[in-house]
C-alpha cells in the first residue's frame, strides 16, 4: 500500500471559515502505521522503504517503538532494533486524515488508487466548497505544528526506515507477472508494559524489463539503452521533518510523511531497472544556495559507473499571456496570476522560484514570489541548460499559456511532459497538449517523469539512447537531442531512410528545395518484450487540423520492424513518430519524433509551374498538392465543376510566413487582379488567418468550367508561402486516349512492350507491361507522333524534340523504373500513385519545356533497357 497523498500547496481563501469535519467513531487504536515500500520491482534487488508510525493518543502513555523486521512466510529476511518514544497526539493524524478526504482538484493525489489510512473509509469525501474551507484550516494547523516541532516538541509520528532484500524473495529471471509477499513488523511496548507486535503483508510484482539495447536499429548501432526519470521530489520538499539542511517546506504543506533522500531513492529506482534520475525538487522548497548546494552534494555522492542523479529542479513561474483551459490553481493563489511548472534541467546554479513559506509558490495578495515563465526559460538557457513543461493539460498547475509558448525553433521550451505519473496510454492528456503545440508550430521533444513525491514506483521511463560510456555528458547530450523513447516496457525507436543515410530518432533534417520528389522509408523498430500489440506511425505537419495514421500493424510480437514508404511535405515543417501498445493495454511506448524542416519558400517552380494567368491556368483534377505561391507568381488552376456536384478545396498554410487567399471564378470571370478581392467570385477564401477553404455547389443546371486562383494578399509582410490543396468535386475527365506504333517490336522475353494509359485521379497514367525482368526504362514525350524509325532493337514513333522523363529532368519528372519477373513497369523513384508505371505531371521536361495545357496533345513512349541493346514501347497520344 502506498502513499498517495498530495504534494499540492495549500491556501487561506479570504472570507470562508472552516467546516467542522469529525471522523467517525472507531475502537482506540494504539498505531497507525503507513506503509512506503515498492509494490514492483524488474531486478530484485535489497531496496529502502520506509513505515510512518504515528500515535493518536487514543490510549494513555508514550508507545515505545522496539523492533522492525521484513519477514516471508514466517523466516527474518531482515531486522533493526529501535529505540523510538512516541507521544500520544491526534494532531498529525487528523491533518493526515483531512488531507485525505479532499477532493482531486483541490488534492490532487499522486501514485495510484486514493488509500485511507487516517481517516476512516466510510467517511465521505469533502465536497469542493467544503474542502476550500477545510484548506484553511490544515495549512494553519501544518505549519503550527511545524513551529512547535522545530522549538523541541516530541513527536507522535515518526518514520522508521527498513530494507526489503528483494533478491530473497524473487528469482533475478522471475517471469513478468509473478508476485511475492513480504510481512512488514513492527514490535512495540504500550505505556502499560504491554508488549504488542503489528504485522502488514504487502504485495511486490515482477515489472517486465526496460530495453538495454534493439539490435535492429541501422543508425546508431552501438547505443546502449539507459531508462530514467526526468521528475523526482526528495525529503528536501517534505512539510515536517525535512532534510537538512532544507527547512520544513510550509508551501508543500500536503507533503507530511513518504519522502526519501537521493541515496534511497537510488536503491528504489535500480530496483525498477532504472539507470539514472534528476532531483527536481520544487524551487521553492529548495529556496537557498545553501539548500541547493546539499543537493548537489547528496547526488554526486550516489554516482557510480551504473547509476547517474542529476541536480536540476522544478522551477515555478508566472503564466503570461492569453490562458487556455482553467486552473484550479488560481484559487489557491488567491485569484492572483497562476503559476505553471517547468522542470529545469542541465543548470549549474540555483534559480528563484518562490519560497518555503506560506503562499510562497505563487503571486497572489501576500507575494510576488515568481518570475514569469519567460523570463525563467531564458535563465535556464543562459546557464546552457534546457526546459520542459511539466504535467501540461493538468487541471491545476497545467501549462495554460499556450499562445505565448515557443518552442526550440525560438529558444523557448525544449520538450514537454506526455506522460506525468503512474500510467499513461493514448494520444490524450500530456500527448495531446505536445501534439497540438507541434501542430502550432512549436518544435518540442517528449519526455515523461513519475513526479513521485515518496517512493518510486513504475511508470513510462525515459529510456535514452546513449553514444559510448555511460556518462552523465553523453546521457544529456542523447536527452538534449531527442534520442529517447518513453516505455513502461516495450522498445520503440525510429529512424527514417533518407538520402543514402538512416536519420536516427530526433532528428532535425532541412530539406532542400525542390524538396525530393521519391519516398521515404519510415521504420519504428520494436521489441514488445513478449506481449503482443499494434505499432502505429504517426505524420503531422504545422498548420494541419491534426495528426495522420500513416500505417498501423497489429499482433506485432517479439523484436521486428515495421516501415512505411512516405513522401515528404514541402509546405511547412513536418513529423514522424511511433506508438505501440499492448493488447491489454498495459505496456505502451513513444518514440520521439523525426523531424523535417521546410525549405524556405520563394518563387520556385512547383508541379503546375508556369500557370500565373488566367491565361496560363494548368488543369487541376481531384487529389492532394504540395505547392508554393509568391505574389509575383500568382497560381491558377482550370477545372470543370459538373451540374448539381459540390466542389470542396482546403489549402493549409502558415500566415505568419505570408498570407495566402483563394478565390473561385466561373472560366470567362477570372481576373489577374490579385487587389481583386472576392468581387466577381463564386467562392472565395479571405479571411487574414492560418489555412483557407472554398465550398461551391453548381446549381447553374450545366457543367461549369472554373478557375482556381491562389496569390499572396498583396498586404502580406511575407512575399512567400507554401501551401497544401486538396480538392474534391472536380468532375472526372480526362485526355482522350489513343495507341500508336502498336505493336511494339519484340524484346528477349518474346513479347513486345504495351504503353497503356487511364486518367482516373491523375492528369493521365502510363502502364508499360510485357517487358524484359531486371531492366531498367523511362517515358518520353513529344508533340510529335512519326512512322518508326529503327533505333538499336526498336521502334522510335516520336519527333523532335522529344523529352526525356528520367533522372536529369528529376523530381516528379523522373519515370525511372525496372521491370517485375512478371513483365510490369515497377517505378523506383515514387511518381506513380500506384506504385507501376507513371502519373504523368503538368510540367513537361526540358527539351520540350513548359506545361501540359488544355488543347494540347502529347505522345508518349517508353525507352527501356534490354541486355545489350535497348528498346521502345508502343505509343500513346493524348489530347488534353
Amino acid at each position: 500500500m502506498r502513499k498517495t497523498v498530495s504534494s499540492l500547496p495549500l491556501i487561506l481563501v479570504a472570507g470562508l471559515s472552516w467546516m467542522s469535519v469529525q471522523d467517525s467513531a472507531n475502537a482506540p487504536r494504539d498505531l497507525v502505521i503507513e506503509v512506503h515500500v515498492l509494490d514492483a520491482v524488474r531486478n530484485p534487488l535489497p531496496f529502502v522503504g520506509q513505515l510512518t508510525v504515528h500515535h493518536p493518543g487514543e490510549i494513555q502513555g508514550d508507545i515505545q517503538l522496539t523492533r522492525v523486521e521484513v519477514q516471508n512466510n514466517g523466516s527474518v529476511l531482515w531486522s533493526q532494533d529501535l529505540d523510538i518514544s512516541l507521544r500520544g497526539d491526534s494532531e498529525y493524524g487528523d491533518l493526515q486524515g483531512l488531507i485525505e478526504r479532499l477532493p482531486e482538484g483541490v488534492a490532487p493525489h499522486h501514485g495510484d488508487a486514493h488509500e485511507r489510512v487516517y481517516s476512516d473509509p466510510s467517511d465521505p469525501e469533502f465536497t469542493l466548497l467544503q474542502g476550500l474551507e477545510v484548506r484553511d484550516d490544515v495549512i494553519r494547523r501544518v505549519h503550527a505544528l511545524s513551529t512547535r516541532l522545530a522549538a523541541g516538541e516530541r513527536p507522535s509520528f515518526t518514520q522508521p526506515r527498513l530494507i526489503v532484500p528483494a533478491d530473497q524473495l524473487m528469482f533475478p529471471d522471475a517471469p513478468p507477472g509473478t508476485e511475492v509477499s513480504v510481512d512488514l513488523v513492527l514490535h512495540y511496548t504500550l505505556a502499560s508494559g504491554v508488549q504488542r507486535t503489528r504485522s502488514l503483508n504487502h504485495l511486490i510484482h515482477k515489472l517486465p524489463s526496460l530495453p538495454s539495447s534493439l539490435g535492429n536499429l541501422e543508425s546508431g548501432t552501438g547505443y546502449t539503452i539507459h531508462p530514467g526519470d526526468l521528475h523526482v521530489h526528495s525529503c528536501h520538499g517534505e512539510a515536517v521533518g525535512a532534510c537538512a539542511p532544507s527547512d520544513n517546506c510550509v508551501a508543500e504543506s500536503f507533503q507530511l510523511s513518504g519522502s526519501f533522500s537521493f541515496a534511497e531513492l537510488k536503491t528504489q529506482f535500480q530496483a525498477l531497472g532504472v539507470d539514472w534520475f534528476t532531483s527536481t525538487d520544487h524551487s521553492y522548497c529548495v529556496d537557498t544556495d545553501a539548500e541547493y548546494a546539499a543537493v548537489v552534494s547528496e547526488c554526486a555522492a550516489i554516482v557510480d559507473a551504473n547509476f547517474i542523479a542529476i541536480p536540476d529542479m522544478e522551477l515555478s513561474s508566472e503564466e503570461q499571456g492569453p490562458q487556455t483551459g482553467s486552473d484550479l490553481f488560481d484559487l489557491l493563489c488567491l485569484f492572483g496570476p497562476s503559476a505553471n511548472h517547468m522542470g529545469a534541467h542541465g543548470i549549474s546554479t540555483r534559480l528563484h522560484g518562490g519560497d518555503s513559506g506560506f503562499l510562497g509558490f505563487c503571486n497572489g495578495l501576500f507575494s510576488t514570489a515568481l518570475n514569469g515563465f519567460i523570463n525563467n526559460i531564458s535563465d535556464v538557457n543562459a546557464q546552457g541548460g534546457w526546459t520542459i513543461a511539466n504535467h501540461p493539460a493538468a487541471g491545476e498547475l497545467g501549462w495554460n499559456s499556450r499562445e505565448a509558448t515557443v518552442g526550440q525553433e525560438a529558444g523557448g521550451l525544449h520538450g514537454v511532459e506526455v506522460w506525468n505519473g503512474t500510467s499513461m496510454s493514448g494520444q490524450g492528456g500530456g500527448v495531446g497538449a505536445w501534439v497540438d503545440w507541434l501542430l502550432a508550430g512549436r518544435r518540442l521533444y517528449a519526455y515523461s517523469g513519475s513526479d513521485t513525491h515518496d517512493e518510486a514506483h513504475g511508470f513510462g521511463a525515459n529510456c535514452a539512447l546513449v553514444d559510448g560510456a555511460f556518462t552523465q555528458a553523453n546521457l544529456e547530450d542523447a536527452l538534449r537531442a531527442g534520442r529517447s523513447f518513453i516505455s513502461n516496457g516495450p522498445g520503440l525507436v525510429i529512424e527514417v531512410g533518407y538520402g543514402g543515410a538512416d536519420l536516427e530518432m530526433g532528428t532535425v533534417q532541412s530539406l532542400p528545395y525542390p524538396v525530393p520528389s521519391a519516398p521515404v522509408e519510415v521504420r519504428a523498430h520494436f521489441d514488445t518484450v513478449g506481449a503482443s500489440g499494434t505499432v502505429t506511425l504517426f505524420r503531422g505537419q504545422v498548420g494541419a487540423a491534426g495528426e495522420v495514421v500513416m500505417g498501423i500493424s497489429p499482433g506485432q510480437t517479439g523484436v521486428g520492424t515495421y516501415s512505411v514508404a512516405m513522401s515528404l511535405i514541402a509546405s511547412s515543417r513536418s513529423w514522424v513518430r511511433a506508438y505501440f501498445e499492448s493488447d491489454d493495454g498495459a505496456l505502451v511506448a513513444y518514440s520521439n519524433p523525426i523531424f523535417f524542416e521546410a525549405p524556405a519558400p520563394g518563387c520556385n517552380a512547383d508541379t503546375f509551374s508556369p500557370n500565373h494567368t488566367c491565361a496560363t491556368a494548368a488543369p487541376l483534377v481531384n487529389g492532394s498538392y504540395n505547392l508554393e505561391v509568391c505574389k509575383s507568381e500568382p497560381d491558377f488552376l482550370s477545372f470543370t465543376v459538373a451540374a448539381g456536384d459540390t466542389f470542396d478545396a482546403w489549402m493549409t498554410f502558415t500566415t505568419g510566413v505570408a498570407d495566402v487567399d483563394v478565390m473561385l471564378y466561373d472560366a470567362g470571370a477570372c481576373s489577374d487582379d490579385q487587389n481583386s478581392g472576392c468581387t466577381s467570385t463564386l467562392a472565395c477564401g479571405f479571411s487574414g488567418s492560418d489555412n483557407e477553404s472554398l465550398n461551391w455547389t453548381n446549381a447553374s443546371g450545366a457543367d461549369v468550367d472554373c478557375l482556381m486562383r491562389i496569390h499572396v494578399w498583396p498586404g502580406s509582410p511575407g512575399d512567400a508561402n507554401y501551401y497544401a490543396l486538396d480538392v474534391v468535386g472536380i468532375t472526372p475527365g480526362g485526355p482522350s486516349i489513343n495507341s500508336f506504333c502498336d505493336p511494339a517490336n519484340a524484346n528477349s522475353s518474346g513479347s513486345p512492350v504495351t504503353l497503356a494509359a487511364s486518367s482516373s485521379g491523375v492528369l493521365l497514367h502510363l502502364e508499360a507491361t510485357g517487358g524484359p525482368a531486371g531492366q531498367f526504362g523511362f517515358m518520353l514525350v513529344s508533340g510529335v507522333s512519326v512512322a518508326g524509325i529503327p533505333v538499336s532493337a526498336g521502334l522510335l514513333c516520336l519527333g523532335a524534340p522529344i523529352g526525356r522523363y528520367n533522372a536529369t529532368a528529376g523530381g516528379a519528372l523522373n519515370s525511372l523504373g525496372q521491370f517485375s519477373s512478371a513483365g510490369v513497369l515497377v517505378n523506383l523513384v515514387g511518381t506513380s500513385t500506384t506504385g507501376t508505371g507513371f502519373d504523368v505531371p503538368t510540367s513537361l521536361p526540358n527539351p520540350p519545356g513548359g506545361t501540359i495545357i488544355p488543347g494540347a496533345t502529347w505522345n508518349f513512349q517508353l525507352w527501356y533497357r534490354d541486355g545489350a541493346s535497348s528498346n521502345f514501347s508502343s505509343g500513346i497520344e493524348a489530347g488534353f
